[in-house]
């Protein structure tokens, strides 16, 4: 085992029982090691305003989205930046810069923004839209109210309540 291992394998020991009291200058001190040796994950170290977060389960995004345009269906088809802020809880800049990056499609009319509400349902529905490091508190609950939906629908079906031939 190298030296680096070793200090790796030390600070692994020292961050499972003082995980919430010590800070990474803190951690390189007690250990001995400099800042160019040490090696800490990015985010192990919770900024104190936010806890981290554990595993995020990724949702099937093609009935994700399908379920988004349902809660939608009286929108309409094309929105402001703010008419699609207000159904997925994130800013109208955060949308703006979504269009501006190309994540989202839209169309210039007369100097505003105008978003396809399928393109806003396919990025929050998509792999990376699911993994948004801090979700809107709308984006959350249209989350959860489609995984308790999706585990209704399938609430009748009990493993092995099928024959796997006839």
């Amino acid at each position: 085992m190298s030296g680096e291992e070793k200090a790796a394998a030390r600070y692994r020991a020292m961050f499972r029982h003082y995980p919430d009291a010590l800070t990474p200058r803190q951690v390189r001190e007690m250990l001995g090691i400099g800042q160019r040796t040490a090696y800490i994950p990015a985010g192990i170290f919770s900024s104190g305003g936010r806890t981290l977060q554990g595993p995020r389960q990724i949702l099937y995004s093609g009935a994700l989205c399908v379920f988004l345009l349902d809660r939608w269906a009286d929108a309409p088809d094309m929105l402001t930046a703010a008419q699609a802020a207000f159904l997925c809880g994130y800013g109208a800049s955060t949308i703006n810069r979504w269009v501006r990056d190309g994540i989202v499609e839209a169309v210039n009319y007369r100097g505003t923004n105008l978003i396809s509400k399928e393109s806003l349902a396919e990025r929050l529905a998509s792999h990376e839209g699911q993994l948004i490091p801090i979700r809107s508190t709308i984006h959350e609950e249209l989350l959860e109210e489609f995984q308790a939906e999706a585990e209704e629908q399938n609430s009748g079906m009990e493993w092995g309540s099928m024959p796997l031939s006839m």
